[in-house]
Order: structure tokens, then sequence, then C-alpha cells
């Protein structure tokens, strides 16, 4: 068996604890830091939302932080980088089409991949 067939089943690992990492930090990031945040949201969610947005950028880091911790410790893995997945895309598809829309997009992908892979 050659170098990377060895490597073949630890693929799906690494990656789980890659994106779960990119979850985790712009989770710490937007909770230590809200206020750096508050510009990406888009202005229809902050005139619909009962909450500031702060409390929103709080919220969503909390989401991110508490899912990329179920990520990185392979609990419920399916259903949380489908969730994640989702998430994200729901992001992506909120941005202007440009280099940080097609790199999330991208992130997107390898995320619901965690989703769709039945073993880890």
């Amino acid at each position: 068996m050659g170098f990377f067939e060895k490597l073949d089943s630890y693929a799906p690992t690494v990656l789980r604890i890659g994106i779960a990492a990119v979850f985790l930090y712009f989770g710490i990031s937007q909770v230590s830091d809200p206020e750096s945040w508050v510009s990406w949201l888009p202005d229809f969610l902050v005139t619909l939302s009962p909450v500031s947005d702060v409390t929103i950028i709080y919220l969503n880091g909390i989401f991110e932080i508490v899912m990329g911790t179920l990520l990185a410790f392979n609990y419920y893995r399916r259903i949380v980088a489908t969730i994640l997945g989702l998430h994200l895309l729901h992001i992506s598809l909120l941005m202007n089409f440009g280099p940080l829309m097609v790199r999330d997009l991208g992130l997107t992908i390898a995320t619901l991949y965690l989703g769709m892979r039945k073993t880890p």
C-alpha cells in the first residue's frame, strides 16, 4: 500500500477538524469583538431583528462555537455538519460575488460533504 492510500483513511478526520477550527475561530472572534463584525450584517437583518446588531453577532458566535465544538469532537457529526453547511451557504449567498463568496462556497461544500458522508 502506497503513502497516499495510507492517508486516505485520515482524510475525513483531517477535514472535519479543519472545518471545525474555521467555525471555532470565527465564533470566538465574534464573541470576543462583536463590534468588528457588525458591518457584515445585512441591512434587512438589522432592520427586522428585535435585538441589537451586537446581540446578533454574539448569538451567531455562540452558535458557531457550540456547533464547531460538536463537530471537532465528532458528536452528531452528520447533523451538525449539515446545519453548519446550510448556515454557511446562507451567509455565502448574502455576500456580493467575489473572492470571499467563492471561498465561503468552497467551505460550504466541504462542510456539507461531512454531513453527507456516512463514515467519519
